[in-house]
């Protein structure tokens, strides 16, 4: 059911919009029934796994949806973005673009995800033994995650769009695509105030929306929250889409808005390798269509290794390779369905 585009879209029977996609409600029986009784068969297959249990159970990671992960600066929200970009792309290829990091950053930050490692050791000029877990994780990476890392400095949105279009064609079986971030690309874009940067940061939403919809996968979109100030801005201020920086039409055009704030004095503390003690990070579910919104899902977060938790302690080096089976074995069903 994507979208398609006027120059390769099928004719279809609604007079006047020929060069679109639509039908008759006479014509949905067969198709749509169709739909749900693959939806019966493969009640999990749609959904793509991010290895916190918290997250999964409320937002849904599913083709077509534009999930919008933001926060103030040291919120970690591109620690998340990057977490389930490493963890998804163990079962499917996964395309990171970055905005702001360099390769070697993320990189990095990956390294220290994957392995339980301290980022700060690497960067600081690591002892024997680091080093030596550094390989195995680079070594591991190379081997179980089809993860592509590409630094947009610099190019205008259309070669963007057109360069995530010939990725995907030459990686169908994608589930995910983490844009780290949105304010980033905004600025890449030539305007004349700000007024025109909150109308164009809008569009641009609107262009990833469209895009999750045609290469039918998740988008992850990462995004920086309005300056404190206004009332709604301030650290009190229960969390909402008005918060996110530029435009309104941001939240408009997402799926799924996930604000993501730290909890004042709380400290990670760790007992074996595991968790223990509070939540250190709440993130808020402020619009999710299609699921449950206004829910705040309590996260354990352990900054050195830019790593996420929820009530299960996460395991170095994890994989959902059962996922990824079932998954492809949907998708493939579902592109023999009957076409509208």
């Amino acid at each position: 059911m994507s979208r398609q585009t006027p120059e390769v879209a099928p004719r279809c029977d609604v007079l006047g919009f020929e060069w679109a996609r639509g039908t008759h409600m006479r014509n949905a029986r067969e198709p749509m029934m169709a739909r749900y009784r693959l939806a019966a068969e493969f009640p999990d297959a749609i959904h793509t796994p991010t290895d916190i249990k918290e997250l999964d159970e409320v937002v849904p990671f599913a083709p077509g949806r534009l999930v919008v992960v933001a926060g103030r600066q040291g919120a970690g929200k591109s620690a998340l973005g990057l977490q389930l970009a490493r963890y998804v792309s163990t079962s499917s290829p996964v395309l990171y673009l970055l905005t702001e990091m360099s390769l070697e950053e993320v990189v990095t930050r990956t390294v220290a995800n994957a392995a339980h490692v301290d980022a700060w050791k690497l960067d600081k000029g690591a002892h024997e033994q680091t080093l030596a877990e550094a390989d195995r994780a680079l070594e591991w990476l190379a081997e179980k995650a089809n993860l592509t890392f590409v630094e947009t400095h610099g190019g205008s949105i259309k070669a963007v769009l057109a360069g995530v279009r010939a990725w995907h064609e030459a990686n169908k079986a994608s589930r995910l695509i983490v844009i780290d971030n949105l304010w980033g690309l905004g600025m890449q874009m030539s305007t004349s105030g700000s007024a025109e940067m909150s109308l164009q940061l809008g569009r641009l939403t609107k262009e990833f929306a469209d895009l999750s919809v045609e290469l039918g996968l998740c988008i992850v979109l990462v995004h920086h929250l309005n300056r404190t100030g206004a009332p709604n801005q301030r650290e009190e201020a229960l969390p909402d889409a008005s918060q996110l920086g530029g435009s309104d039409h941001i939240g408009n055009w997402a799926s799924s808005v996930l604000i993501l704030r730290g909890r004042p004095q709380a400290k990670n503390e760790l007992l074996n390798g595991a968790f223990i003690g509070d939540p250190t990070h709440d993130v808020f579910v402020v619009k999710n269509r299609g699921g449950r919104t206004d829910q705040r899902i309590g996260l354990r977060f352990v900054g050195s290794q830019l790593r996420f938790e929820g009530s299960s302690a996460a395991e170095p080096f994890s994989t959902s390779p059962a996922a990824t089976a079932r998954h492809n074995e949907y998708r493939q069903a579902l592109a023999t369905l009957p076409e509208w």
